[in-house]
């Protein structure tokens, strides 16, 4: 077969923030959630079956990315923020509640996993007011299933898991401080991606060549009845790009170099005509045409390639 140069790349760059354990000031989800909380079990005590647990969790995703291949912007989206509200509200006890399994019925899976939408800004009221709203709904909701639950155990031969459908748990409390904005210029990414992929153009053998910017925030609170108390933050850059190249025979060739790299990055750039591709001035680098591997300052190690038959070249 006739040597085949390989041009095939892959690139992870990951930038998780990273956070230290530490008391921050509660923010305004939080607090709303837990004045929520409070104000719902106080009045379910009035109730004739008052849940024995309850727990909010949101969830906060903020996303934007584009993807380029062969020069051209095949897809880009602008940061996009939403937030969701799980419920898990429960009546009965620790040993039978309402999420008990009825022998003979269809799982009902979505119940089981509905979320909620809530709105992006922090405004306590206006997060209280749907949290009370769909909290009303999941108790009225748990009534039901547990009478059906409690039905279902009587007429039914007696079961032999003998487990609780709920545990006991010791409360947490954590709090990291919030996450930072994201940096995420579109217009230069958009750019980027038509030009880190531009000069796969010039080989036929290429069937498949992409790259791909992502970067996404998320934040997530969470309370429950049992006096839990968390709240995280995690900010994440990710660049890939990867291209796969066939030969004569029509065997695809496949030789992806993955590196991780904790510092923030520029970009990537071709330093000449058909060169070795390098991942700005401080992260790793990895090569392209000549299988040769640079690496300028980085906090990474490279990882070992010798004794492989495309990069002994």
């Amino acid at each position: 077969m006739k040597p085949l140069r390989v041009f095939a790349l892959t690139l992870l760059v990951l930038l998780p923030s990273l956070f230290q354990a530490q008391t921050a000031k509660p923010s305004p989800v939080l607090t709303a959630l837990q004045a929520e909380m409070a104000r719902s079990l106080e009045h379910f005590k009035k109730l004739p079956n008052p849940p024995y647990f309850l727990s909010y969790e949101v969830l906060e995703a903020e996303i934007g990315g584009a993807t380029g291949s062969f020069g051209a912007l095949v897809s880009s989206s602008p940061l996009n923020r939403r937030r969701s509200l799980g419920i898990d509200l429960r009546v009965g006890s620790y040993a039978l509640d309402n999420t008990h399994p009825n022998r003979g019925a269809v799982l009902n899976l979505p119940d089981t996993f509905t979320a909620f939408s809530l709105p992006i800004d922090d405004d306590p009221d206006a997060v209280r007011a749907l949290l009370w709203y769909f909290t009303d709904q999941k108790y009225k909701r748990a009534v039901e299933q547990f009478i059906a639950v409690k039905t279902n155990v009587q007429v039914k031969a007696p079961e032999t898991d003998k487990s609780g459908d709920f545990s006991p748990t010791k409360a947490e409390t954590y709090s990291e401080p919030v996450a930072a904005p994201l940096k995420f210029d579109r217009t230069l990414w958009e750019d980027r991606v038509r030009r880190y992929t531009a000069p796969f153009q010039r080989y036929g053998n290429i069937y498949s060549a992409q790259a791909n910017i992502n970067v996404q925030r998320h934040r997530r609170w969470f309370v429950s009845s049992e006096g839990a108390s968390i709240e995280t933050a995690e900010t994440s850059y990710r660049l890939m790009i990867s291209a796969f190249a066939k030969a004569s025979d029509g065997m695809v060739y496949t030789a992806p170099v993955r590196i991780l790299n904790r510092s923030p990055f520029a970009g990537v750039s071709f330093l000449q005509p058909g060169g070795p591709l390098v991942v700005s001035t401080n992260a790793p680098a990895m090569l392209f045409e000549d299988m040769t591997l640079e690496r300028p300052t980085g906090d990474v190690p490279i990882p070992p390639f010798s004794g492989h038959p495309y990069f002994d070249h």
